[in-house]
């Protein structure tokens, strides 16, 4: 069974939330995300897998600019330092 909590961040001055769902994988935790907001939801699309390895929190497919870039780095830190995470480190490539 998969472990859920939720998160809160500002995106453009709007607050929104998102339901975060943890995968154990054979050697790693995968922390998957859907955004509760339709319109920010299609922009992550694809790009909403965060991987835990080695006390580090990747994204699965980073992006390197534009909105999307943004909004994953946004999510990103949100997940940054969650307890059921255990992460000590944050990689974007922003």
């Amino acid at each position: 069974m998969a472990t859920m909590f939720s998160i809160a961040f500002n995106y453009r001055g709007n607050n929104y939330h998102a339901i975060s769902r943890i995968k154990e994988k054979s050697n790693r935790r995968e922390c998957h995300v859907t955004i509760m907001n339709g319109t920010l939801e299609k922009i992550l699309y694809g790009y909403h897998v965060f991987i835990c390895e080695d006390g580090h929190l990747i994204s699965k497919a980073p992006v390197a600019c534009g909105e999307l870039a943004l909004l994953q780095g946004i999510v990103l830190k949100c997940l940054h330092g969650h307890p059921l995470l255990n992460t000590t480190e944050l990689h974007t490539n922003n």
